[in-house]
């Protein structure tokens, strides 16, 4: 807690500086969401999207919060918008790909669905036994049981 304190103290003193320095803004909106600041914030990832000034791994990065903060507030469109956008830097991501899936799940789209969640079944089976080059800024590890979880409910 007290890491997170000083990171969000040493980041706005950055982005006072800097404002429009698009990856300041990403990390202080990473950091507002460690400490349960959820609106805050995805204005700060939004504000660093538009920016204009992210590399594409840190885009995808952006996008993939975005679809994850979209999704647990169940606006299900919004997670699909942002996972897609995501994918479209990034399209290797098992984690983003398991949120594109639940996402359509939710909204009622089983065959894409079962789609996307295959491509994160197949994508996460084949880093367990070959190195993969991680093609956004982050490595998320999701529990092979929760991609079958949706799997399976894309099949009902």
């Amino acid at each position: 807690e007290q890491k997170i304190k000083r990171n969000y103290a040493l980041l706005l003193e950055h982005v006072n500086e800097e404002p429009l320095n698009g990856y300041a803004w990403f990390q202080l909106g990473l950091t507002l969401g460690q400490m349960g600041l959820v609106k805050e914030a995805e204005d700060a990832i939004k504000f660093a999207i538009n920016c204009g000034n992210l590399s594409d791994t840190i885009y995808s990065s952006s996008a993939t919060a975005l679809a994850q903060f979209a999704g647990n507030r169940r606006d299900f469109n919004e997670s699909l918008r942002w996972a897609e956008a995501s994918l479209e830097k990034a399209p290797n991501q098992i984690f983003t790909l398991t949120l594109k899936g639940f996402a359509l799940l939710h909204l009622g789209r089983k065959v894409e669905a079962r789609e996307a969640l295959q491509s994160a079944l197949n994508l996460s089976r084949s880093s367990l036994t070959t190195m993969t080059t991680q093609s956004s800024g982050f490595d998320i590890v999701i529990n092979e049981s929760i991609i079958l979880k949706g799997l399976e409910a894309a099949d009902k």
